[in-house]
């Protein structure tokens, strides 16, 4: 766990994957840039907006350090509420 995570207990620091699915073989040439074409939070698969494609910028961090990721995403609905707690 990374001193920035250390700073925030009891929250859930998700695992990102920006993928792209190729069809069969998959020999991507290094030198080739990726071209994302597939998210998953947690393992699960999220929708993606043909008008807003996946960009990453450069990553710089040092090995176990959390990284800040900003993504546009679709949702069906939005929950913007409070609740009361304990």
């Amino acid at each position: 766990m990374s001193k920035q995570q250390e700073g925030v207990k009891g929250l859930h620091f998700p695992t990102i994957e920006v993928i792209e699915r190729v069809p069969g073989k998959h020999d991507h040439p290094e030198n080739l840039p990726i071209q994302p074409n597939e998210v998953r939070v947690d393992g699960k698969q999220w929708a993606l907006s043909e008008q807003h494609p996946v960009t990453v910028n450069r990553i710089s961090v040092r090995d176990g350090d959390a990284v800040l990721v900003t993504m546009t995403v679709l949702a069906r609905r939005v929950r913007i509420d409070s609740e009361t707690t304990k």
